[in-house]
This record gives structure tokens, C-alpha cells and sequence, in this order.
């Protein structure tokens, strides 16, 4: 038992240095113009409906237009605002895909009939056929795209903005973003935000992790304009970091193992005890017998 305990106490302590060594490498490995950007939540806040965002067929629309109004009092619907850039090398595409996942997973919805998501760029260098491949791309991976085609083209909205009007909207729900002139790329938070028929701040989700269930869950949540916690971590830059040899964002596999190691040494941890604990129960036991004289066991635990 004592070896096991010494084995474990290694693979503890090594646990421990491996994620101090990962945070200073990838530390020193960000940039000073990605650092400090967040999501800085703003539940119940309004988005502003007099924004003129881009179609694709390049015609301009209010915000509004896609939320209840005093003209269309039930035009809204729970929506799903993805604040993105649509020459975004890798975390805005991995956004997209996994919360393709997640309404494939919601049966009972469908995107244009019961909830909307629009996906607006904060880049105004976009291009209307930059934005019509998000369209083709991601419309065509919603499975109930090939059944509704035109419903889902209503809902499934990709959006361009000026700069000011994007820095407006982003700004409303707390979204952080930055454009890095050297690498000709945008350092920005990772998740989207849950709106109300009304356009008002529900829910947040962070990350790259869209549970279906949970999805499903916040849009009902929205539809009742109810206003809720949010989902996951907040992510900005935790899986992506700069890299200085390619000046470019790509994925951080040591901060990945440093995730991975404090789970470790968590579950390590619960190991030590339970072992620690049937340690004392064995001595307790082995006295016992030896004395013939019942020995206290540690709180909790029966003979």
C-alpha cells in the first residue's frame, strides 16, 4: 500500500508540473494584442433592432426585421446570434459544425419555424460569396435542410455588417473581438448567444460544446422570455493560442493536456482518499484481530 500511495503521490506531483510548465508556455506564446478579450455577459440587454445588416442577396435589412416588433408583434423567435468572421481559419468553422450537431439533434424544432440563428460577421471586408459558402456549407450539413429548404433559408440567416454596426451589436451582448493587423486575423471570444422573440439577452453558451438537449432547452427558455445561467466555460483563446512560426491562431495541445491534467488530479485525488481510507481499515482490522479487542474504524465505514 505504501508503494501504490508513493506511485500515486508522483504521478500527482508530475500532474501538477506538467500544467504550471503548459500555462507559462502558452502564456508567453499570446499575443499582447489578444490578451483581455471576453464575453462579458449582459443578460436581459437589448440588441439593437435599428442595425442595418446584409442579406445575401446584398439588400440591407433592420435587425429588427427578424425579431417581434410593434408592426409584427409575433414575427420573433428564439434565436441563436453567432458573431463571427467567415475567413475565420478555425474556430468559427468549429463553431458552426458542432452546433450543426446540435440541431440535428433537436427533432422537435426546426430552424425558420420555431427558432432562427443568425450568424453576423464582425469583419466588414467580408464578401457576399464569403458568406454565401457559410450558407451552402452549414445549411446543407442541418439535416432538415433538404426536406425545408426555404424555411431553413429564412432562419438560417448569414449576415454582414459595417464595422460600426458590428462593434454596436457585439457590444450590446458583451462579445469581445480584435483584429490583429499583423496576422491579418480576429482574436475573439468563442460561443453564441440565446435572444428572445423580442431580441433580448437570454442565455450565453461558451466553448465549443453545444449539448443538443441543452440547446433545445434554452430556446424554450428564450421563446417564454425567461432569462437563464449560462453554459460552459468561458473560452477565449483556451484552445487556440498564436503561433509564432506560422503567425497564425492554431490549435494548443498543451493547453489541451493542461485541461486533461487537472481532470487528472482530480480523479487522482478521490483515488488517494479511497485508498488512504481502506489503508486504515486494514490496519484497523489486522489490530484487531490480533488483539481480540474491536478497533474503532474510521466515520463511515462498516465491518
Amino acid at each position: 500500500m505504501t508503494t501504490i500511495w508513493r506511485t500515486i503521490s508522483a504521478m500527482l506531483t508530475a500532474l501538477g508540473l506538467v500544467g504550471v510548465s503548459c500555462a507559462q508556455v502558452i502564456q508567453s506564446e499570446v499575443p499582447i494584442q489578444a490578451r483581455g478579450l471576453d464575453i462579458i455577459e449582459s443578460l436581459g440587454a437589448q440588441v439593437p433592432l435599428d442595425a442595418m445588416v446584409t442579406l445575401l442577396d446584398d439588400s440591407k435589412v433592420r435587425l429588427g426585421d427578424f425579431f417581434d416588433g410593434p408592426d409584427a408583434p409575433d414575427r420573433g423567435k428564439p434565436t441563436i446570434l453567432l458573431l463571427v468572421y467567415y475567413d475565420c481559419p478555425v474556430a468559427c468553422p468549429a463553431m458552426l459544425g458542432n452546433l450543426n450537431r446540435a440541431f440535428n439533434g433537436i427533432d422537435d424544432w426546426t430552424i425558420g419555424e420555431q427558432y432562427n440563428v443568425l450568424a453576423i460577421s464582425f469583419d466588414p471586408t467580408n464578401t457576399r460569396d464569403q458568406a454565401e459558402q457559410y450558407a451552402m456549407l452549414y445549411r446543407s450539413g442541418y439535416e432538415k435542410n433538404a426536406d425545408a429548404p426555404d424555411t431553413v433559408a429564412r432562419g438560417y440567416q448569414f449576415l454582414r455588417a459595417s464595422g460600426d454596426t458590428s462593434r454596436a451589436i457585439a457590444d450590446s451582448v458583451g462579445f469581445g473581438f480584435r483584429y490583429l493587423p499583423e496576422v491579418d486575423e480576429y482574436a475573439h471570444a468563442t460561443g453564441f448567444v440565446v435572444l428572445t422573440p423580442q431580441g433580448t439577452v437570454s442565455r450565453y453558451f461558451y466553448g465549443f460544446d453545444y449539448p443538443a438537449r441543452q440547446v433545445r432547452l434554452a430556446l424554450l427558455d428564450a421563446s417564454e422570455g425567461r432569462i437563464g445561467r449560462s453554459f460552459g466555460d468561458r473560452l477565449l483563446l483556451y484552445c487556440f493560442t498564436y503561433d509564432p512560426n506560422s503567425n497564425s491562431y492554431t490549435l494548443a495541445a498543451m493547453r489541451v493536456m493542461r485541461v486533461g491534467g487537472v481532470f487528472m488530479i482530480v480523479l487522482v485525488g478521490g483515488l488517494i482518499a479511497v485508498l488512504k481510507i481502506g489503508e486504515r481499515v486494514a490496519r484497523a482490522r489486522a489490530a484487531s484481530r490480533r488483539s481480540g479487542v474491536p478497533q474503532a474504524l474510521p466515520a463511515g465505514v462498516q465491518a
